[in-house]
């Protein structure tokens, strides 16, 4: 009695022939450690646990993305050189534009001062590249708002008071009598093999052909 007591007490219980045949013919519920893991769980990492794994998974799938992203802002916000260089000849070209306007603003007050020096030495016209913008001016305002005469701008009760401040009617006949493009002496004659028809508009023409 007092052995099979100590064996109870010190001893393991161990299971009956129809507990370990319950066991074996359930086995497959079980994976191979006793957990109850699949079979595609890591062997090597025993705290291995799926679910937390995945969403791991998941962020750092979206962090990859979000730095692709930020990637791709980065380098779209930054210019190319293909873009600098387009820029560039942007600004080249737009730089030449101007630079032919003043040339051909310089040609006429050139031109216009020379012929009023040819017809009288003694009344230099004096005209400037400033006067010559307020002569243009005044001709797109003249043909903006419609007056019976040019000189009616000027007149006293009905004229323009921004047109008679900006140069008197005088002067603007003047600079129109002797407004010029070309140096008549330069003009050669109908004879000569190089007579140009168009000698006294060449300079505007050239420019306008540059200037596409």
């Amino acid at each position: 009695m007092k052995q099979n007591e100590n064996m109870a007490q010190g001893s393991k219980t161990f299971l009956t022939d129809a507990e370990l045949e319950h066991i074996l013919n359930n086995f497959s519920d079980f994976s191979e450690d006793g957990c109850d893991f699949s079979d595609t769980d890591s062997l090597l990492d025993p705290e291995y646990i799926p679910e937390l794994l995945d969403k791991n998974a998941d962020r750092i799938d979206t962090s990859e993305e979000e730095n692709e992203e930020d990637l791709t802002d980065t380098e779209q916000g930054e210019p190319s050189v293909n873009s600098v260089v387009a820029d560039v000849g942007k600004v080249d070209k737009a730089v030449n534009k101007r630079k032919k306007k003043v040339d051909i603003i310089d040609k006429i007050v050139q031109e216009s001062n020379i012929y009023a020096h040819q017809v009288d030495v003694n009344r230099p016209l004096n005209l400037t590249c400033t006067e010559f913008r307020q002569y243009i001016g005044i001709l797109l305002f003249t043909s903006l708002v419609g007056l019976p005469t040019i000189r009616t701008y000027w007149a006293t009760d009905i004229g323009v008071e921004i047109v008679k401040k900006t140069m008197t009617i005088n002067r603007f006949e003047r600079l129109k009598q002797f407004l010029h493009f070309n140096d008549n002496e330069k003009h050669l004659p109908k004879d000569d093999q190089n007579h140009d028809r168009l000698h006294k508009l060449r300079p505007f023409i050239d420019h306008l052909s540059c200037d596409k």
